[in-house]
């Protein structure tokens, strides 16, 4: 992992191991101005300047650091405000209730940058919903539906069982587009799958069906991170709405199940 061998060169740094570092280009060795600072604030401390061979920079002399600084600068301000470009626009295309990716679920195209229904993929759509309703399993869901164009997994089907986009929801705002399965009939198959606590042959995450975020309402999803340290892994919740289908919610955060059952 990049991200370990910096920090494996930079206790290299504490251990007075290095004098002088000498890298290739600076978009080699950070990622933006607050990772930069930081890592600059350890190279001071213990007296390492380094060396940019491929570019006029260094921080061995006070011009040379000046010179940093201030392209840093100009290129954080530059970043800053191409995203704020991109977040006018992205804003400007949700208020006109417009795609923003080409993307688009089972049962809908595109016309004229709007999704619209597509009568015929619709009613399969609807199938799906109700041979689940019906069956009550994903596995049997599959079996009935083959043939018909849809997901050929488990987890792509939940997927499409658990998109808001089929009750004309997008982006978290509701009415986005016309609706091809009614509230009443998603609430359900999302109460059925929320029953269904998720399981793999080795682990259980006994609150993924009660966890839900504190800032978009959404379920909270169970899976693992790892503890470097011991190099060892542990259960986590986070939210699905960050990590999953819709990616609109600013939720990264995740909960320990230890701490969490405590």
């Amino acid at each position: 992992n990049e991200r370990d061998e910096l920090q494996r060169m930079l206790d290299d740094v504490r251990d007075g191991k290095i004098d002088l570092l000498i890298f290739t280009k600076l978009d080699r060795y950070f990622r933006n101005l607050q990772h930069y600072l930081n890592t600059q604030e350890v190279l001071d401390k213990y007296n390492v300047p380094w060396i940019a061979i491929w570019e006029n920079y260094e921080t061995r002399t006070p011009q040379g650091r000046l010179m940093v600084n201030q392209m840093l600068s100009f290129a954080q301000f530059e970043a800053e405000q191409t995203g704020q470009r991109i977040n006018q626009v992205f804003s400007y295309k949700k208020q006109n209730k417009e795609v923003l990716s080409g993307k688009v679920p089972f049962g809908y195209v595109i016309k004229d940058k709007h999704l619209v229904i597509d009568p015929e993929k619709a009613d399969i759509a609807r199938q799906v919903f109700q041979t689940y309703i019906d069956t009550g399993g994903i596995s049997e869901t599959l079996r009935k539906t083959e043939g018909l164009g849809l997901p050929k997994t488990q987890r792509a089907m939940k997927k499409m069982l658990q998109n808001r986009k089929y009750i004309g929801e997008c982006y978290g705002i509701e009415n986005y587009h016309d609706a091809i399965i009614d509230e009443g009939t998603f609430a359900l198959v999302q109460d059925m799958l929320n029953r269904n606590v998720r399981q793999s042959k080795t682990r259980t995450y006994i609150f993924s069906s009660l966890c839900t975020c504190g800032n978009c309402g959404r379920r909270m999803i169970g899976t693992t991170d790892r503890n470097k340290s011991k190099g060892t892994r542990y259960k986590i919740y986070i939210c699905s709405g960050h990590y999953r289908a819709f990616q609109d919610c600013i939720n990264s955060k995740s909960l320990n199940e230890k701490k969490l059952e405590k």
